[in-house]
C-alpha cells in the first residue's frame, strides 16, 4: 500500500451529444455533470459516495455564462466543496498539478477536474434561427480564481489582426518553414501530413468528434483558412464534448473499494507559465520554456520523452505540434504523438 496520501487519479468521464436540432441536447453544464456521472462510474467500487465528499472541483473558463460553473456541476452535491475556475489562458496542466499537489499536502482529499462546451448546439441554434436554451449567468463568485499573470497579447499584435488564433500561429508556420528550409508548397506536405496522422488517430477513438481519416491530399484540398492552414489544420471549437477527472487519496481509494487496475498514479508533472508576445519573441518558432518543461519531464521519467509509450502532444496548430516536438526531442515522423486524434478531429 502506498503512502495514504499519494494523489491517484481514479476515474475518467466523457460526455458527446450531436443533435441537429439545438432543442434536443443539454448545454455546457449538463455535459459536465454527464461527464463527472461517468468518471465515478468508470472508478467503480463505491466511487459515487465521492460526490458527496468532493473537497475541491476545477473547471476551466469556457465560451459560456456561469460565473461559479464547478457548484452548478455538482447540482447539490457535496456543497461545501472549494470551487476554482480557471480563467481562459492558465494552462490546463495547472489544474491537474493543483489538484495531485492538494492530495499530497492534505489540504484536500478528493478533487474533481471537469470541463465542457456545447458550442455545436449553440451553432445549430444560429442555423435553424431557434436558440437552445443554456444556463445563464448565475451571480455567484467561485472560491477561488485563476487568471494568467500577464496578457499573452500585445497591442500591436491586437492592431495587426493577430489577436485570431488562426493568424498568431500560421506566422509561427511561416518561421518554421524558413527554418527547416522548405518551400511553401513542401511545408504545405509536411503541415498536411501531421494533420493526416492525426485524423488517422481519431479514427479508432470512439470519442472523437470527427472520425473521418484523411490522406494528404484531402487535406491539402479542404477550403483554406490562413496559409499554409486549411480548416483540418485548426482547432475545431464547435463541438459538444465535456471530460471528468476524479482524483483523491490512495487511503480513500481504498475505502471506497476502487479496484487496483483502475489507480493511475501521477508521476509529475512540470509547466512554465513564462509569456512572451509573439513578437517580443527571439525566435518565433521556438519555445525555451518548452524546452525547460521538457528537460525537467525527461529527468522525472528517467529517459528521454521520445521514448515514452505514450504521448498527447498539444495540437491546437501543427506549429505548436512542431515547437513542442522539437522542444521534447520527439520525431515526429517516428512514431505517434497523439493518443486522442488531436484537437482538430478528436475535439477543441
Amino acid at each position: 500500500m502506498p503512502d495514504p496520501t499519494t494523489p491517484v487519479l481514479i476515474g475518467a468521464g466523457t460526455a458527446t451529444q450531436r443533435f441537429d436540432d439545438p432543442l434536443a441536447g443539454v448545454d455546457a453544464m449538463g455535459l459536465m455533470r454527464a461527464a463527472l456521472d461517468a468518471a465515478v462510474d468508470d472508478a467503480g467500487g463505491s466511487a459515487r459516495s465521492l460526490l458527496d465528499r468532493v473537497d475541491e472541483i476545477a473547471v476551466p473558463e469556457g465560451i459560456w455564462h456561469p460565473t461559479d460553473p464547478g457548484r452548478l456541476v455538482l447540482d447539490g452535491r457535496s456543497p461545501g466543496a472549494r470551487t476554482v475556475l480557471a480563467a481562459i489562458g492558465v494552462l490546463q496542466q495547472s489544474l491537474f498539478t493543483r489538484a495531485a499537489a492538494s492530495i499530497r499536502d492534505g489540504s484536500a482529499d478528493v478533487v474533481v477536474v471537469v470541463g465542457g462546451e456545447a458550442k455545436w448546439r449553440q451553432l445549430r441554434g444560429q442555423i435553424t434561427g431557434v436558440p437552445a436554451p443554456e444556463t445563464g449567468p448565475d451571480g455567484a463568485t467561485p472560491d477561488v480564481r485563476l487568471a494568467p499573470a500577464s496578457d499573452v497579447l500585445e497591442h500591436l499584435e491586437i492592431h495587426r489582426s493577430l489577436a485570431s488564433p488562426t493568424h498568431q500561429y500560421a506566422v509561427m508556420e511561416s518561421a518554421i518553414r524558413h527554418a527547416a528550409g522548405r518551400s511553401p508548397g513542401d511545408h504545405a506536405r509536411h503541415v498536411a501530413g501531421l494533420v493526416s496522422s492525426l485524423s488517422q488517430v481519431a479514427a479508432g477513438n470512439p470519442d472523437a468528434w470527427n472520425r473521418t481519416a484523411m490522406t494528404v491530399d484531402e487535406v491539402l484540398a479542404a477550403p483554406l483558412v490562413t496559409e499554409p492552414y486549411t480548416k483540418p489544420a485548426c482547432s475545431q471549437w464547435n463541438v459538444d464534448q465535456a471530460a471528468a477527472f476524479v482524483l483523491c487519496s490512495a487511503a480513500t481509494a481504498e475505502a471506497v473499494a476502487v479496484p487496483r487496475d483502475r489507480w493511475v498514479f501521477p508521476v509529475a508533472g512540470a509547466e512554465s507559465n513564462l509569456m512572451v508576445p509573439m513578437t517580443q519573441r527571439g525566435e518565433v518558432h521556438r519555445s525555451p520554456a518548452a524546452v525547460e518543461v521538457g528537460r525537467a519531464l525527461a529527468a522525472a521519467a528517467g529517459r528521454p520523452l521520445g521514448e515514452l509509450e505514450l504521448l498527447e502532444v498539444y495540437s491546437c496548430f501543427p506549429s505548436a505540434v512542431q515547437m513542442q516536438a522539437e522542444a521534447f526531442g520527439i520525431d515526429l515522423d517516428a512514431r505517434p504523438f497523439s493518443v486522442t486524434g488531436g484537437m482538430h478531429f478528436a475535439g477543441g
